[in-house]
């Protein structure tokens, strides 16, 4: 028997003790294995303080509401309690708007620690993580007052499609990325920690025990489902961000399939669980889950710290690219059979329907330029907001996903758009929205436009608006807009079929229903202006009179 299985039947016996009213002490429990005594110890340490999790939550009312803090902030209503505190509404005269409350349990961290959590959270700045607005003492007493937030927990929310659940876990993986390049690891990742607002959006809070990378905290803390193997082990003080990408994969496991990776009532065999168990696949219990999304959840439950991802930014990233992945194999399969059985193609004008078209037809006699899946056009245009892209455009059919103007930054949205399984398919700076219930026209010139806008983004087909979405933000990473390609560091999602124009303006361009011209021409607000029926070399004038010409460019296959 190894030592860590040893350890194991060791804290059984403490945990069994414990439900008999005894306390073990390690010497005792380690008489026939002296050389256990120390690590044993040190996990009976860690269990105490998991302990409160177990706790029933007393009925009895809280003295503290009703009672106003510092002579300014109002406590109104109980509103959550963790491992560092209890948090509570309240209300901030002065600046007449609610606020969050955030009180130590008694039994949890002193005073000098909790007022130290609040300086750090203090420095992080993010949109995605809850704002720190002051820290006081009140009777001796440390408080921290942050963002009071309209809407619910993680708990509380979904159920999720499993795109909305890799849609959700990647704006917070990007979060998490920011609040790790300030030098932060949260230690705490859970769906009580996830807000969501009343937009959808998710932000992060309760930083309790955030430390800053580098420093060495004597505790071991966290929320023990969700807590990586290294946090349990003896050398549990390390702060490593993938620390935090290992609860991250716990919540989307939980989000994709409705259960845990590891469950167990007793927190000694959880533990060993977490750190010597595979978890049971994903699709071996929701069999919707796309293989590539499993592969996500499963590298980020990697056992080494290694082999996660070596960044939030990175597990970002590779959900967004999971969200608009081909389905390669069903496709190819199709195209396959309509191949061998189709002799003569007959195209013919679709109507709009639900269904996905299923043949694929050759655009190339059509004028305008044509592009193979491996041609893209580079601007020197970067990306901006708001403003509106517009195109005509004519496709082939090909379900996978292409795009027709994209900026997209490796582990960040851009702004673009384009189709996914012949449906229009938007890019902005947040995620983005894909309008399944149309099917757009092969072999015929579509007009497509989308007004990315700061109160909300359209989209337009054929000057008719089809669908909107949530606002465009002022990029943060820019990159030059690409025509045919998501955008210029991919060599991936490349357009198939002809583009005849395209134009960016400066603006919303379009509020309402509209008669698109045949021609896209220069004006007041357009800044970027192609029309391919005048260039056809590899060097593409910009009528506009801004001076942004592009250049013609073609990828070899990888």
């Amino acid at each position: 028997m190894s030592d860590d299985e040893k350890i194991s039947d060791l804290l059984l016996q403490w945990e069994e003790a414990q439900e008999r009213g005894e306390d073990l002490a390690a010497e005792i429990l380690c008489a026939g294995f002296p050389e256990l005594i120390e690590p044993v110890r040190k996990r009976i340490a860690a269990l105490r303080r998991m302990g409160w999790m177990t706790r029933p939550r007393s009925d009895e009312p809280d003295p503290k509401v009703g009672t106003t803090l510092a002579g300014r902030y109002r406590i109104d209503e109980l509103i959550g309690e963790g491992g560092h505190g209890k948090v509570y509404r309240g209300f901030d005269p002065e600046l007449q708007r609610p606020v969050a409350i955030k009180l130590p349990n008694d039994r949890k961290l002193n005073t000098s620690n909790l007022l130290e959590e609040a300086r750090k959270v203090a420095r992080l700045r993010n949109p995605g993580i809850v704002t720190v607005y002051d820290v006081g003492q009140h009777d001796g007493e440390p408080f921290i007052v942050s963002d009071f937030v309209s809407g619910t927990t993680l708990c509380d929310a979904g159920p999720f499609t499993p795109q909305q659940a890799a849609h959700l876990v990647a704006e917070i993986a990007e979060s998490l990325h920011a609040a790790h390049e300030q030098g932060f690891v949260h230690k705490d990742i859970k769906p009580a920690n996830i807000l969501i607002d009343q937009q959808g959006r998710p932000l992060l809070t309760d930083f309790g025990i955030a430390t800053a990378l580098g420093e060495s905290p004597t505790l071991i803390a966290g929320t023990l489902p969700y807590m990586a193997p290294e946090q349990l082990g003896d050398d549990s003080a390390k702060g490593d961000p993938r620390t935090d990408i290992w609860s991250l994969g716990v919540v989307l496991y939980e989000l994709l399939t409705g259960k845990m990776p590891f469950d167990d009532p007793s927190p000694a065999k959880l533990s060993d669980q977490i750190r010597s168990h595979v978890p049971l696949p994903p699709r071996g219990i929701n069999s919707d889950i796309m293989p590539a999304q499993e592969a996500v959840v499963l590298k980020c439950l990697a056992k080494a710290p290694e082999e996660r991802y070596e960044t939030a930014a990175q597990l970002a990233h590779a959900l967004r690219t999971v969200g608009r992945s081909r389905r390669p194999v069903r496709w190819m399969l199709l195209v396959a059979v309509l191949l061998a059985t189709t002799l003569v193609a007959v195209v013919v004008r679709q109507n709009w329907s639900s269904t996905p078209t299923a043949s694929i037809i050759s655009t190339a006699h059509l004028v305008g330029m044509n592009f193979d899946g491996r041609t893209r056009i580079v601007t020197p245009l970067h990306s901006f907001a708001p403003c509106t892209l517009e195109a005509w455009v004519a496709f082939t059919g090909d379900p996978s996903t292409q795009y027709v103007i994209g900026s997209d930054v490796p582990n960040f949205f851009g702004i673009g758009f384009g189709i996914e399984e012949n449906s229009p398919n938007v890019e902005t700076i947040r995620g983005g929205f894909r309008v399944n219930d149309r099917i757009l026209p092969t072999g015929e010139w579509t007009h497509l436009a989308v007004v990315y806008g700061s109160s909300e983004t359209r989209l337009y087909i054929s000057g008719e608006l089809v669908s909107s979405g949530p606002p465009t933000e002022v990029p943060q990473h820019t990159t030059p807009f690409v025509i045919g390609n998501v955008g210029e560091q991919h060599q991936q999602m490349f357009f198939k079929g002809n583009i005849r124009s395209v134009r960016i303006s400066d603006g919303e361009r379009y509020t309402d229903t509209f008669d698109p011209k045949s021609e896209l021409a220069p004006d007041s607000t357009a800044v970027l202006v192609y029309d391919f029926e005048q260039s056809s070399g590899d060097a593409i004038d910009d009528l506009s009179g801004r001076g942004y010409h592009g250049r013609r460019e073609r990828i070899p296959e990888p």
